[in-house]
């Protein structure tokens, strides 16, 4: 490879490695080789996007920085495990609707037209309205049971020092049956915490099912698209530089058995 290319893989790989850290519920500490050298592909191949459409000035929005953290947020709804698997804010409740004259909340709808009504342009709130009137406190404790699930799995610790005592990255099924039966939602976000990242966009192992949600957004269909051109390049001139190593060690063997003889 020459040195042109070796130091603008080297700044790709650089850039999207310092990216991917900055970004939250990131999984750097999964990280394999293979994913490194994904990200930097997909680095190289924004910057010659950006360059190619004129955005490579220091003042062109999005910046690199967000162009790349947006990047890893359609591979992560695509279906690659980039991020922690974390729910999101609290989905907010239904506001009551307001009499226009008094700013009193209006009451549950009475009757099919008032009920259409509200079908029609707040659906939520009339399911609200309606589970509250069918089991007023069951909806209640599922409502806080649901809140406290999402708080509590929204506050979990985990990084590379959870990530190293990981039960699930290794063989013993004791540890996993015990922190199973312990905590079961806590073990099942540190079993999905095990997998190491995988980008499995290019090549032989790619995946399709992902590779086509990324093809539903344009800009990033395009990103991925020339991504995998240099893909080739990289992995065409890796074989080469491993074909001339091994040709070079190939003759030193020769040379030492000549001279030994």
């Amino acid at each position: 490879m020459d040195s042109q290319t070796t130091k603008q893989r080297l700044a790709a790989q650089t850039f999207a490695l310092e990216a991917y850290n900055k970004t939250k519920n990131h999984r750097a500490y999964a990280l394999t080789n293979e994913a490194r050298n994904a990200l930097g592909i997909l680095a190289r191949a924004m910057f010659i996007r950006r360059a190619q459409e004129g955005r490579d000035q220091p003042d062109a929005k999005p910046t690199p920085w967000q162009e790349f953290s947006s990047i890893i947020e359609r591979l992560g709804q695509a279906g690659v495990n980039l991020l922690q698997n974390r729910p999101g804010d609290a989905k907010p409740l239904p506001k009551l609707w307001l009499h226009p004259l008094s700013g009193e909340p209006l009451a549950a709808p009475k009757g099919p037209d008032e009920r259409a009504t509200l079908q029609r342009h707040d659906p939520e709130l009339l399911r609200w309205f309606e589970e509250m009137r069918k089991h007023p406190y069951k909806t209640v404790a599922a409502h806080n049971a649901a809140e406290a699930q999402r708080q509590s799995l929204s506050s979990i610790q985990y990084g590379a020092a959870e990530h190293e005592r990981n039960p699930f990255r290794g063989t013993n099924e004791t540890a996993k049956g015990e922190f199973v039966k312990r905590d079961p939602e806590l073990a099942a976000f540190y079993q999905a915490e095990a997998r190491p990242v995988a980008i499995e966009i290019f090549g032989k192992n790619k995946n399709q099912t992902v590779v086509g949600k990324l093809a539903k957004d344009p800009s990033t269909a395009g990103v991925v698209q020339l991504a995998e051109r240099i893909y080739g390049q990289w992995q065409a001139a890796d074989k080469a530089d491993a074909l001339a190593a091994r040709a070079k060690a190939e003759e030193e063997l020769r040379r030492l058995a000549a001279s030994a003889a």
